[in-house]
């Protein structure tokens, strides 16, 4: 069981009742798909990357991330991912996302679409951690305690020592601005989705920073900053490109994560 928010918010804590989540995945994470993962054990699931100045501006973008019936609910819980360049754009567009009635909101700083990289938008701040910590700092400030705030991130925008070094000055930032999580994706903003995840580098990350984790399903692990203060708190894994290939995938796991029943009690012997 995953649980977003912290004591004292305004907000009350949203309770995930599953092991993992749905990932947001551009051109796949949409309604539709989002109905069929909560009918197969999903719960929580996150919209696809939205960039901020589309919503600003309006017209279809805005009207597309409206929230639609039967995706969204006490039960089916929904965060709105949002992507973008500029602080104030960037809160501007979170502050939509609250009005709108999104439960959470995720900052994408991990998407390594090369088409991105000259506006220095998603994974592509990991390079340039002072622009992506303003970041950090602006959505938090729009949005404050009005709903939990999460960050997608992947482990570094490179191998190099450097960029090592970046991403822990960033998620230092979201565990001190007491964002409630962060997902961090297993591969470099360099490597795209191409080759292995580095598990090692996980675990690295979780030790270094005092987290908990939990086992993963999908390909990625989640493990986010305390969910009351210091650096403790639960985690979870999201459930990502390997749901569109096999949607009740959820629904396994699920199964798999529930306690098993004590096995029966053996015969009793025969009578003599």
């Amino acid at each position: 069981m995953l649980t977003l928010g912290k004591p004292g918010k305004r907000y009350p804590p949203i309770t995930i009742d599953a092991p993992f989540y749905q990932a947001g995945l551009a051109g796949y994470s949409d309604a539709a798909m989002r109905v069929v993962a909560r009918r197969h054990g999903c719960p929580y699931c996150i919209t696809e990357a939205m960039l901020d100045h589309f919503l600003i501006n309006g017209g279809k973008a805005l009207e597309e991330a409206r929230l639609r019936p039967g995706d969204h609910g006490p039960s089916a819980p929904l965060c709105g991912q949002l992507m973008g360049s500029h602080p104030d754009e960037i809160a501007q567009g979170a502050k939509i996302l609250v009005d709108l009635g999104y439960d959470v909101v995720d900052v994408n700083l991990a998407c390594p679409v090369k088409k991105i990289k000259k506006k220095a938008r998603g994974g592509h701040l990991l390079s340039v951690p002072d622009e992506a910590i303003a970041i950090l700092e602006a959505v938090y400030a729009a949005v404050g305690d009005d709903v939990p705030l999460t960050v997608k991130l992947r482990r570094a925008y490179d191998d190099t020592p450097d960029m090592t070094e970046s991403f822990q000055r960033i998620l230092s930032a979201i565990i001190d601005l007491c964002y409630s999580g962060t997902t961090v994706h297993s591969r470099t903003v360099q490597q795209k989705y191409i080759g292995p995840g580095s598990w090692d580098e996980l675990r690295q990350i979780v030790h270094h920073f005092g987290l908990r984790r939990r086992s993963s399903f999908g390909d990625d692990l989640a493990p986010p900053p305390s969910q009351g203060g210091g650096r403790g708190g639960g985690g979870g894994p999201r459930n990502g490109k390997r749901a569109t290939q096999n949607p009740r995938g959820a629904n396994r796991a699920e199964r798999r994560d529930r306690p098993r029943a004590p096995p029966p009690p053996p015969p009793p012997p025969p009578p003599p």
